[in-house]
């Protein structure tokens, strides 16, 4: 859930840009001090708080990589059959991926000089 410091500071400077997916909320400054580069943040669904639920389009219009926000652009986003949706990071949650156990190892033998005659 998103501080009361955040949404004061989204309801004076923020302009709504747009939302994702995962119905995450994008902003950009309203009065930017450097329009070649205003700022642009998120505030994340309340399921989904971790840096790795922005999708990748999202993640390029946050960066400064596009210009246009991916609801606004007017080329369609090409999609392959081969691209999934996308899946935020699963580390720390129930679906965390673990290596399998693997059997201990054989019991260790050290090795010792021979003796001298």
């Amino acid at each position: 859930m998103p501080t009361a410091a955040i949404l004061l500071q989204t309801l004076l400077h923020g302009r709504p840009v747009g939302r994702d997916s995962l119905n995450n909320r994008y902003f950009e400054e309203k009065s930017p001090k450097n329009p070649r580069h205003p700022r642009r943040w998120v505030v994340y669904n309340k399921k989904n708080e971790d840096a790795s639920a922005i999708p990748a389009a999202w993640h390029a219009w946050i960066h400064h990589t596009t210009k246009t926000p991916p609801n606004q652009s007017s080329a369609p986003r090409l999609r392959h059959a081969w691209q999934k949706p996308h899946n935020p990071n699963p580390t720390g949650t129930p679906q965390a991926v673990s290596p399998k156990r693997h059997q201990p190892p054989k019991p260790y033998q050290a090795w010792s000089p021979p003796s001298s005659p």
